[in-house]
């Protein structure tokens, strides 16, 4: 709780905490974790022993799956899919936001057998498969591959329209560069370059995208703090943000690579660091306040603050904040209130420090001095983290004859009223979250419902990119769910953007804010079993 300070560089300073998974990690390599069904899968070298691969004389590489509790790995890992691994090598793999596709990184084959490029060396490809619920099949590598190039390290958008990747392709800017392709039908565009803000004279890979629009890569191209750093970058708009480190210690004077969030303050990531246990390990993380709002407004201009909910990570908006003159502790001498984004902007002081005080329904009221040399001489973010207050079970008189729990019924289809969101925002509406925690009780009452949650925006902005904002929706709503206790299978979420419009609302009709609100809204549909 509190404030986070600042390097000399204006960059905020995170604590964060991270450890080894020791129950995963062996003396060989663990590396690429992704989550998939509440369970973490993974890369490693610990089934192959046979010949090693002629060409990094290391053991070749398949997937492995452990269980989760209490949000880390527990228990024995075991093979992921012996549809999936085979005696060559399964690298680092995404899998869609519904579950039925697995994208992954296999060595170029064909039925077992190794496809041998013009130099006698084998390439790596991508490749997709199924899941028909028990089983992976219709495993298959993805139309741009090429044999005389290596394709690797999927991971796919949100809304499965586009795929991230590395490759060596001619036509780069260094050895591997991170490209994207398109979903066209059955099959994908041809690559496309990332461009110069991501890729350098080096080597880019291991994509991984977020829900929320951010990019994390590793690259030993930019400037970082060891031989691989992990970097992230807003590309949720046309105009992209900032390319930013993610600095110590997540990154260290050793390879760091292959990340992977639970949510925006906590997750996994590869190091080779020393005081592991093999080659490369998974460690865990987790953070005082979230990842991407490091990125969210790392060059504001003006200074502002910024609040979070320390266990959701999500921006907290409404928040009432009252600057205090520390001369005159009786005079609130200004008053603000925080945007959808948490973001409160005021005009810098320089004369003298000042108290702040915080407060919000539902959160713990908090005091905090900003002192100006806070301030510095640029505008710059600062972070705070609100601690919600918990809810008091009602005392219960125990009675020969209990009263039976109430039953929550909920229709077969429904919308929620008034489930507005500001524009190009995906956040869970405040006004809306009491609702949802009711569903989440109608849901844990009864585990063998499922929901269909279906997010729809207005026509403004590209189709393209209001699918994805639309499913940025849903998908933080399935994950508010989560956190209520709601089982993940429970909850499958769609975007539909702007093809669904309530009104006359289409791209080229000019209509007021309100009939836009209108359309951007979440609807929720009782599936049969």
């Amino acid at each position: 709780m509190g404030i986070t300070g600042f390097s000399q560089s204006g960059e905020v300073k995170n604590k964060i905490n991270i450890f080894p998974l020791q129950s995963l990690n062996s003396e060989e390599s663990e590396f690429s974790p992704v989550l998939f069904q509440g369970k973490l899968v993974f890369v490693t070298s610990q089934l192959k022993m046979g010949l090693p691969d002629p060409v990094s004389d290391e053991a070749y590489y398949d997937l492995l799956v452990a269980d989760m509790k209490k949000g880390l790995p527990s228990g024995k890992s075991k093979n992921f899919s012996i549809d999936i691994n085979t005696p060559l090598h399964e690298g680092p793999c995404s899998f869609s936001t519904d579950g039925k596709k697995i994208f992954f990184t296999r060595s170029n084959q064909l039925n077992g057998a190794p496809i041998l490029d013009e130099e006698g060396k084998i390439q790596l490809q991508i490749y997709e498969a199924s899941f028909n619920g028990t089983n992976w099949g219709n495993v298959k590598p993805l139309s741009f591959n090429k044999g005389n190039d290596s394709y690797m390290h999927p991971s796919i958008s949100p809304d499965g329209e586009k795929l991230y990747f590395a490759s060596n392709k001619s036509g780069g800017y260094g050895g591997f560069d991170i490209y994207f392709a398109e979903k066209d039908g059955d099959n994908w565009s041809e690559p496309i370059n990332m461009g110069p803000e991501i890729n350098s004279n080096g080597n880019e890979g291991f994509p991984y995208m977020p829900p929320n629009g951010v990019l994390f890569f590793a690259s030993n191209g930019h400037k970082g703090l060891g031989a691989i750093d992990l970097f992230m970058i807003d590309i949720s708009s046309n105009r992209w943000g900032d390319l930013l480190n993610l600095g110590a210690p997540i990154n260290s004077s050793s390879d760091d690579f292959g990340i992977t969030l639970k949510d925006y303050s906590s997750g996994f990531f590869s190091t080779n660091r020393e005081g592991g246990r093999g080659k490369d390990d998974i460690y865990a993380f987790e953070s005082e306040f979230p990842l991407t709002g490091i990125l969210l407004q790392k060059k504001p201009a003006v200074p502002q603050l910024q609040f979070f909910d320390q266990r959701l990570g999500s921006p907290v908006e409404e928040v009432q904040v009252n600057f205090l003159n520390v001369e005159n502790m009786d005079k609130w001498d200004q008053v603000y209130t925080s945007n959808s984004n948490g973001i409160i902007q005021f005009q810098p002081f320089f004369d003298e420090d000042r108290w702040l005080k915080i407060q919000k329904t539902g959160y713990r009221t908090q005091e905090i001095l900003l002192e100006k040399q806070t301030l510095g001489q640029e505008p710059r973010s600062i972070f705070i983290l609100l601690d919600s207050i918990p809810s008091v079970s009602p005392a219960i008189t125990l009675q020969e004859l209990p009263t039976p729990p109430p039953v929550v019924v909920i229709p077969k289809s429904f919308t929620l009223d008034n489930l507005y969101y500001p524009y190009n925002d995906y956040n869970v509406p405040a006004n809306q979250k009491e609702k949802l925690k009711e569903l989440a009780v109608a849901l844990k009452s009864n585990p063998s419902m499922r929901v269909k949650i279906s997010a729809h925006t207005d026509s403004r902005g590209s189709s393209e990119y209001n699918k994805g904002l639309s499913l940025r929706r849903a998908t933080a709503i399935q994950q508010f769910l989560i956190l209520q206790g709601v089982a993940e299978f429970q909850l499958k979420v769609f975007g539909f953007g702007e093809s669904q419009p309530r009104n006359r609302c289409v791209d080229g009709v000019t209509c007021p804010e309100s009939d836009h609100a209108f359309n951007r809204r979440v609807e929720f549909t009782v599936l049969e079993n």
